[in-house]
C-alpha cells in the first residue's frame, strides 16, 4: 500500500472512531476510494470494546497480523458480519468495508454510512489544523472543501496533495504552489497572488482550463505553439522548446510526473503567443472587446477573433461574483488589451433565467426601490420563469390550437426548430450579453444557430400572425394569450412597488437579430472595404442602436393587468432596459465626450486654465464622470491649475459621488488634496429648478455649463406610411409634421425585417391598425429656459439629450453637434468673436494672413465640412 492509502486508511478511522463514539452501532464504508484496511484497523484497535470489521475482498489472517487487530472480531465474509449484525448478544460496533459490489451489501443499507465526500472534508479539516500558517492558505483550503472543487479533485489526489505539503513543514507556502500538480493542476507561482476566495477560485478554475487545453491540444493550439517558439527571441528559444516538449509529452503520457515538471505560466505564455513589446513601459492602451473583435473580423484575423472568444468564454465560467467587473484580455496581434465589463449580478441573472427551458420572466421585488438594487436581489424576489412546459406556455397552448386542427402541425416544427436553435445560443447567453460580435464571430457554429434562430422566430412569428384571426375565431382570449407569449419570449421582467422596469435577454431576436445579421455582412464584405471604411465601421460597430425604443407588455402579465410600454430607461453592458413611465434616458451615453470638449475649450481659452469654472445639470453617472476628470486632470491630460464645479439636479435621478473605493480615492486625489486648495467640488443633492440654476448663474458665471436630459419623452403610437429598410448600423428616424398643431414629430422606428412582423402582432392584442408602432417622441419641457438666457452666463453651453436637434434653440449659435445612439451632444456659444480670434491666431500661425470676411467664409465652411462641427477642427495635445 502507498503512503496516500495508509493516510486515507488514517482518515477513514478517525471518522469512525467520531462516529462510535456517538453510538452508532452499525458504520459502512461502500464504494469509496481505495485506502489502506491495515490502517484502519490500526487506528481502531484500542478502542474498548474492540469493533467487530468486516473487510470484504481481504485476507483475514494477513491484516489480523498486520495490524495486529484481535482475529476474532476481524472476518472477510459478509454472511459473518450479518451474523454479528443480527446477535442480539453482540454490543460492539459493527463496520463494514467493501471497494466493490458485493452480494450481501444491500442487507447493511441501515448502517451508518462513510462517503468519499466524508473523507474529502475530512482532509480539507486536517489540513485547515496543520499546513495552513497564513491566512491565504486558509482560504485555499476553504476553496477546496466547496462543492465545485470537490467534483473535479478525488479524495486520493487530495490526500497525495496534502501529504506532499506536510512533508515540507518548513516550505509549506512554496510547497502549496508546487505540489499543484497532485490535484490534476499545474505548478504556478502565481496561483496565490490573488489571495480573495473568488481569486483563488479563478485561479482553480483557469488552471483546469489550462489542463484542458493541454490534454486535447487541438490542431489550431498544436499550430498556435509552434508559431509562438518562431516568435521568441533566440536567446529564449530553446527553454521554449524545453516547455513545448514537455507540454506534447504529458499530452501523450498525462502522468502526474509530467504534469510535475510544467509552469502554468510558462505554459500559457506559449498557448498566448504574445508579441515582443515595443512600448515604453506604459500601461496598454484599452480598447472596447467588441471593437478588438470588429477589427479582427474585418482584417480577416480569425487566430485572433477566436483566442479572443476563447478568453472571454474561460472569464466567464471562471468569474464569481464578488470579482471586479471589469476584465482585461491581451491581444496576440497587437500591442493593446481588449477590456470587458461583466457585472456579477447580471450573470446571476442570466444564468438562472436564460436557459434552453427558460425564456425570460418576471420577478416580484416587495422592498426593492429601483432597479439597480431589484438587480442585486433576484434570490429574494418571486420569480415566474416564462418556461418552455406549462399550463399557459406557448408550447402548450400551440399544441392545443393545432389538436383542435385550427393551426397546422408544420407551425410546431418551427416552432421545435427555434427551440433547437435557441438551445445551443443559451450555452452562450452571458458571453453573447457581453460581446455579442466577438461570442457570435469567433464560433463558426454558434453564428450559424444564431442565423437559423433569426429565420426560424421570423417564420414562425409570421405563421402566428397569419393565423390568428383563425384561432380568435374559436378563442379570442386564446389567440391573445398565444400571441402574448410570442411577444414576451426572452425578456425579463422586475415588478417594484413603484413600477414596472424590463430586460432584454441577450437572446431576444429583435436584440441579437442586429449582431447575427452584422457579423453576417462584415464577414461576407470585408474584402471590399479600404482601410478608411474599415475605421469607420469598426468604430459604428461599437456603438449599436437599440431598435425596440419602446417595450410593449402584454395585459395580465404583470400586477396591473392593463397592457403597459415600458420606454428605454439604460442599459447594461449591451442589453437595453425599460422602465415604466421614465421619461428620461439614465444611461451613461455622451457623458464621455464632455472632457474632450472641455479640453477643446482650454485650446481657444488658455486663460481658463488658471482657474476653470464648470457647472453640471443632472448628469447621468456623476462618480464615473469625476473620476475621469480628477485623472485627466492628475496626468495633466486637463491642463488645469485650479477647477471650481458645481453640480445640480432638476431630474428625480439623485446625484452622489458613489461609494465606490476606486473611484472615490481617485476623486479625493484633487479635489480633497491638501496641496490642492484651488479644485473645489460643490455638488448639490436637493432638487432644484432652471430657474434657480439660472440665479444662481448670474452671480457665479461659469466657462461651461452642461446639461443632460432637459427633455421629456414620451410614448405614443406612430403610423407608418410605408415598410422601411432596416440596417443594423442606424436606427431610422420617421417624421411627422402636424399641420393643426405647426408641430415636426421626429420619432426613432424600425421597420422592415423581423420588426414589422412584431409589430404586427402587438397590433393585434392591442385592436390597432395595421402598421401602427410604438415609439419615444422627445419635448423640452416650459420650464426650460431659452439658452440664449442661459448663455449670457457662460462661454459654451453643452445640452446632452435624445433628439437634440429636434429641439428649439432660442439663442446662439452651434459650433459643434455629435449624434449618438441614445443622446446627442451639441455645444453652442452666444457669439464667434473669441472664436474667430483663435482661428485667426493659428491661421496666422500658420503663416496665413486672413481677412475678417475671409475668416468668417472659413469659419462656416468648416462648420459644414467637419462632422463634429467647428470643434471638430480643434485637436487637443494628446490627442489621437
Amino acid at each position: 500500500m502507498s503512503n496516500v492509502e495508509s493516510f486515507i486508511g488514517v482518515v477513514a478511522a478517525s471518522m469512525v472512531r467520531r462516529l462510535i463514539d456517538r453510538g452508532h452501532p452499525g458504520i459502512r464504508l461502500q464504494n469509496v476510494t481505495g485506502f489502506s484496511p491495515a490502517s484502519l484497523l490500526e487506528g481502531l484497535h484500542d478502542i474498548k470494546p474492540v469493533p467487530r470489521v468486516a473487510v470484504a475482498g481481504e485476507n483475514a489472517a494477513g491484516l489480523a497480523k498486520a495490524s495486529k487487530y484481535p482475529k476474532g472480531a476481524l472476518t472477510t465474509d459478509l454472511a459473518v458480519a450479518t451474523e454479528w449484525r443480527n446477535d442480539p448478544n453482540v454490543k460492539e460496533s459493527v463496520i463494514v468495508v467493501s471497494f466493490g459490489e458485493e452480494e450481501r451489501l444491500g442487507s447493511f443499507h441501515r448502517f451508518t454510512e462513510v462517503r468519499d465526500r466524508d473523507l474529502y472534508q475530512e482532509i480539507c479539516n486536517i489540513a485547515l489544523s496543520t499546513v495552513c500558517p497564513n491566512e491565504v492558505l486558509k482560504r485555499w483550503w476553504q476553496v477546496l472543501e466547496q462543492t465545485d472543487a470537490r467534483r473535479q479533485i478525488s479524495v486520493f489526489r487530495l490526500a497525495s496533495y496534502f501529504l506532499y505539503v506536510k512533508g515540507r513543514p518548513g516550505q509549506i507556502p512554496d510547497a502549496s504552489r508546487e505540489g499543484l500538480f497532485h490535484l490534476g493542476l499545474l505548478p504556478s507561482k502565481e496561483f496565490f497572488e490573488n489571495s480573495t476566495p473568488a481569486g483563488l477560485k479563478r485561479s482553480f478554475n483557469a488552471n483546469r482550463l489550462l489542463i484542458n487545453r493541454i490534454e486535447i491540444l487541438s490542431n489550431a493550439d498544436r499550430d498556435r505553439l509552434n508559431r509562438s517558439i518562431e516568435a521568441v527571441k533566440p536567446a529564449q528559444r530553446q527553454k521554449c522548446q524545453e516547455i513545448l516538449g514537455s507540454i506534447f509529452k504529458y499530452n501523450r503520457s498525462g502522468t502526474d510526473h509530467d504534469r510535475q515538471v510544467l509552469l502554468a505560466e510558462e505554459v500559457r505564455s506559449l498557448f498566448e503567443s504574445k508579441k515582443p513589446s515595443r512600448g515604453t513601459g506604459k500601461t496598454p492602451r484599452m480598447v472596447p472587446i467588441e471593437r478588438a473583435g470588429v477589427d479582427a473580423i474585418l482584417q480577416g484575423d480569425d487566430q485572433e477573433l477566436e483566442e479572443l472568444g476563447r478568453k472571454l468564454n474561460e472569464t466567464i465560467n471562471a468569474f464569481e461574483e464578488n470579482e471586479t467587473p471589469v476584465v482585461t484580455f491581451d491581444l496576440t496581434s497587437r500591442s493593446e488589451q481588449a477590456s470587458a465589463k461583466i457585472p456579477p449580478p447580471l450573470v446571476r441573472l442570466l444564468n438562472r433565467c436564460v436557459t434552453p427551458d427558460k425564456f425570460g420572466g418576471v420577478f416580484k421585488f416587495p422592498n426593492s426601490a429601483n432597479f439597480d438594487v431589484a438587480l442585486g436581489d433576484i434570490d429574494n424576489a418571486g420569480y415566474t420563469p416564462f418556461g418552455l412546459y406549462g399550463d399557459k406556455s406557448f408550447h402548450t397552448l400551440l399544441t392545443r390550437v393545432i389538436d383542435l386542427g385550427i393551426v397546422e402541425s408544420e407551425v410546431m416544427d418551427r416552432w421545435n426548430a427555434f427551440v433547437d436553435a435557441r438551445k445551443l445560443l443559451s450555452e452562450y447567453a452571458v458571453a453573447i450579453a457581453v460581446s455579442p460580435m466577438v461570442a457570435l464571430s469567433s464560433d463558426k457554429t454558434l453564428l450559424k444557430a444564431g442565423q437559423a434562430y433569426i429565420n426560424t422566430y421570423a417564420e414562425l412569428s409570421a405563421a402566428i400572425r397569419d393565423r390568428y384571426e383563425a384561432v380568435a375565431s374559436r378563442s379570442s382570449t386564446g389567440a391573445r394569450h398565444l400571441c402574448a407569449q410570442l411577444l414576451v419570449l426572452d425578456t425579463i421582467y422586475f415588478e417594484t412597488p413603484g413600477t414596472v422596469h424590463a430586460i432584454l435577454s441577450p437572446l431576444h431576436p429583435l436584440h441579437l437579430w442586429k449582431y447575427v445579421r452584422l457579423a453576417e455582412q462584415l464577414r461576407d464584405e470585408k474584402g471590399t472595404l479600404n482601410d478608411e471604411q474599415k475605421q469607420v465601421l469598426a468604430e459604428s460597430t461599437v456603438k449599436l442602436p437599440h431598435f425596440v425604443t419602446a417595450l410593449f407588455v402584454p395585459e395580465g402579465l404583470v400586477s396591473n393587468s392593463q397592457p403597459l410600454v415600458l420606454p428605454e430607461s439604460h442599459q447594461i453592458v449591451t442589453l437595453p432596459c425599460y422602465q415604466q413611465e421614465n421619461p428620461h434616458y439614465a444611461g451613461t451615453e455622451g457623458q464621455e465626450r464632455l472632457i474632450r470638449i472641455l479640453r477643446k475649450f482650454l485650446v481657444l481659452y488658455p486663460h481658463a486654465k488658471r482657474s476653470f469654472r464648470l457647472c453640471l445639470v443632472d448628469p447621468p453617472e456623476l462618480p464615473g464622470f469625476l473620476e475621469q476628470l480628477a485623472a485627466q486632470i492628475a496626468n495633466e491630460s486637463l491642463p488645469v491649475d485650479g477647477m471650481n464645479l458645481v453640480v445640480f439636479r432638476t431630474l428625480d435621478r439623485p446625484i452622489s459621488i458613489g461609494s465606490d473605493d476606486q473611484q472615490l480615492e481617485t476623486i479625493a486625489s484633487v479635489f480633497a488634496a491638501e496641496d490642492s486648495p484651488r479644485f473645489v467640488l460643490n455638488i448639490r443633492q436637493s432638487k432644484t429648478t432652471y430657474s434657480d440654476i439660472n440665479t444662481h448663474l448670474e452671480q457665479d458665471p461659469v466657462h461651461v455649463l452642461a446639461i443632460f436630459d432637459p427633455s421629456r419623452s414620451t410614448v405614443g403610437r406612430f403610423t407608418s406610411r410605408e415598410t422601411g429598410f432596416v440596417h443594423p448600423l442606424v436606427l431610422p428616424k420617421e417624421f411627422q409634421y402636424d399641420p393643426i398643431e405647426d408641430q415636426l414629430i421626429i420619432t426613432p422606428a424600425a421597420t422592415g425585417d423581423l420588426f414589422d412582423v412584431y409589430y404586427s402582432l402587438q397590433n393585434r392584442l392591442n385592436n390597432a391598425l395595421t402598421g401602427s408602432h410604438f415609439g419615444i417622441s422627445s419635448s423640452l419641457g416650459p420650464d426650460f429656459p431659452k439658452t440664449g438666457s442661459l448663455l449670457t452666463h457662460c462661454t459654451w453651453l453643452v445640452l446632452g439629450d435624445k433628439l437634440v436637434d429636434a429641439l428649439p434653440n432660442n439663442g446662439g449659435q452651434m459650433i459643434s453637434y455629435e449624434p449618438g445612439i441614445r443622446r446627442d451632444i451639441i455645444v453652442l456659444t452666444e457669439n464667434l468673436t473669441k472664436f474667430e480670434r483663435a482661428f485667426d491666431y493659428y491661421l496666422r500661425k500658420a503663416n496665413l494672413d486672413p481677412t475678417e470676411e475671409s475668416l468668417r467664409e472659413l469659419i462656416a465652411s468648416s462648420a459644414e465640412l467637419v462632422g463634429e462641427g467647428l470643434l471638430g477642427l480643434i485637436r487637443p495635445d494628446g490627442d489621437e
